[in-house]
């Protein structure tokens, strides 16, 4: 089962998003070593965690999370283009001039 969790209800998912949250401390700050300027110790929450973020959160058969994917609009800033803008190939490619 997955749950998508649109901005407007963040709020009633608020028990999930804490276990979210918990679980992405546990793998980025614990288990990869990141420091997040948003780790509070027990969770793991950036700036991008704001009011326009939506959250697809998939379950296991046994009701624990089995995965997550934060979804953000693309008009507004991002993990990609804030914190690794290196891994953006920005420069125009040759080939579409062609």
């Amino acid at each position: 089962m997955a749950l998508l969790i649109e901005p407007h209800n963040h709020s009633a998912f608020a028990h999930i998003l804490d276990d979210v949250f918990r679980l992405r401390r546990q793998v980025f700050v614990e288990g990869l070593g990141w420091e997040v300027p948003g780790d509070d110790g027990i969770h793991e929450r950036d700036e991008f965690d704001d009011e326009h973020a939506t959250h697809l959160v998939a379950f296991a058969p046994d009701g624990r999370i089995g995965g997550y994917l934060r979804i953000l609009r693309g008009d507004r800033p991002m993990l990609i283009s804030k914190v690794f803008p290196d891994t953006l190939d920005l420069k125009p490619n040759i080939h579409q001039s062609l």
